[in-house]
């Protein structure tokens, strides 16, 4: 899927070896398209645009919600795992792309 999004988007993807490695490329790039809320964080740091997605629980999502002034959260519907359609990944890439420009 990462390299699906990549192709779309038009952004890089990198693999690191460990979580503080992450921090110099977040600050650094553009924007995140994660489903980790822990990047989530890192990102709102640095302000950095974020698409998150996200298990359909409103109180976990509350609490690990972007704090970067550009983001878009992606619910599924279901609360046990992210399980999203393509045709809204789709939408949501292009909004993301729209507001990070």
């Amino acid at each position: 899927i990462i390299i699906e999004l990549s192709k779309k988007t038009g952004m890089e993807y990198l693999v690191t070896d460990s979580i503080t490695d992450t921090f110099g490329y977040i600050h650094l790039a553009k924007a995140l398209i994660s489903a980790d809320t822990s990047l989530v964080h890192i990102a709102g740091t640095y302000n950095t645009p974020v698409l998150v997605f996200s298990k359909s629980i409103d109180n976990e999502l509350d609490k690990f919600s972007p704090k970067s002034e550009k983001h878009i959260i992606v619910k599924s519907n279901n609360p046990n795992s992210i399980d999203v359609s393509n045709k809204d990944i789709e939408l949501a890439i292009d909004n993301f792309l729209k507001i990070i420009d």
